[in-house]
């Protein structure tokens, strides 16, 4: 009797330690997926680089590049462990940017990025679960006209300068939306339209945004600065942009050559399906 007794609380115990070492093991791992809700704005084949984070503590996990058919599809996924939350974004449009962990930055002599970028910060599920996302428009893209240079153009019906953007804000930190400071000088070239220039610009930190005419060694006799122009202010004397807002909008400044009057049109920017739908 007292051998029974012995063998059945020994199989209590076992079956109490096994239950004690299921319910306070490390966590299984969950799959993470992404639902894009505004991905119109993208092809199929766009890339799209996404970062991951533990939360809390910020310690970095994994990352990965999948275009965003791929993540439309749930093609695309992290393994997450050992974290009861998790946070991080997303980028698209950000190949003219140089990665220094979540800030990306552009450097000087490139146009900006056309950048979309989202983040999120979600719990973790069971098994899996899934983030829905948004991307926002994070650069204004600017076009430039100038107007009444006609009796100053080069024998080929070129701008007589070049044009010179400076700012001084760089890059963003994509974890939390905020813009860089630091130095960025861009050059952009004459289109196809004789006196029409295009670049991208980015959120910005601050006021400093101008742009420099330069004359070309040869024509006119006048190298070197000409003249420079108070981007910044001319917008905002035009109406202004928030710099803060969601999505930045697009602009068109027209520069009178002989006047040295300045008119800027602002376009908000719609979440326009720019490919087609899925």
């Amino acid at each position: 009797m007292k051998r029974l007794v012995l063998i059945l609380l020994t199989a209590v115990s076992l079956v109490s330690c096994r239950k004690w070492v299921l319910e306070y093991r490390t966590p299984c791992p969950s799959y993470l997926f992404f639902d894009i809700r505004n991905r119109n704005i993208l092809s199929d084949s766009d890339a799209v680089f996404t970062a991951v984070y533990s939360q809390p503590g910020g310690i970095f996990l994994d990352d990965g590049t999948a275009t965003a058919g791929q993540i439309r599809d749930r093609a695309f996924f992290f393994l997450i462990k050992n974290t009861p939350a998790v946070r991080g974004y997303g980028l698209a449009g950000n190949a003219s940017l140089i990665r220094e962990g979540s800030l990306w930055r552009c450097p000087s002599g490139r146009d900006y990025a056309p950048l979309f970028r989202f983040q999120y910060s979600e719990a973790v599920g069971v098994e899996s679960f899934t983030v829905p996302v948004e991307f926002v428009k994070d650069y204004c893209h600017v076009t430039v006209r100038f107007v009444g240079y006609e009796g100053f153009q080069t024998r080929s019906g070129t701008f007589p300068f070049d044009v010179v953007i400076h700012g001084n804000t760089n890059g963003i930190d994509a974890l939390d939306g905020e813009p860089l400071r630091g130095p960025y000088e861009y050059a952009p070239k004459e289109g196809t339209t004789a006196g029409q220039f295009e670049f991208n610009i980015p959120r910005l930190a601050d006021t400093s945004l101008s742009m420099e005419l330069h004359g070309r060694e040869g024509i006119l006799d006048e190298s070197g600065l000409v003249r420079s122009i108070d981007l910044f202010e001319k917008i905002r004397q035009n109406g202004g942009v928030d710099w803060k807002q969601k999505n930045l909008p697009d602009m068109v400044l027209e520069i009178d050559f002989v006047r040295w009057e300045v008119s800027v049109t602002i376009d908000a920017w719609e979440q326009k399906n720019l490919f087609y739908e899925y």
